[in-house]
């Protein structure tokens, strides 16, 4: 069942990456993509040898979790008023 459409610069599978539990949802894509992955092995690659890269990359991920979490807050909400 589609929840939700991602367009062009999404970020999805950041929970995987950060906790590095199993992902919480599947991703199909309608036309062509363009996918860039990062294994949490590899952040923490990252982490060793661009330390100041790996901050901006965890803040931005950071923010994408917020927003996700802020929609999903607002959608439960709508759902106990209506």
């Amino acid at each position: 069942k589609r929840i939700f459409t991602y367009g062009p610069g999404s970020v999805i599978g950041e929970l995987a990456l950060l906790d590095r539990l199993q992902r919480s949802a599947s991703a199909w894509a309608d036309s062509d993509v363009v996918l860039l992955s990062l294994s949490p092995g590899e952040l923490e690659k990252l982490k060793a040898q661009r330390p100041e890269l790996a901050v901006t990359l965890l803040a931005n991920l950071a923010r994408v979790v917020s927003m996700k979490l802020r929609r999903a807050s607002s959608e439960l909400a709508a759902l106990e008023h209506s």
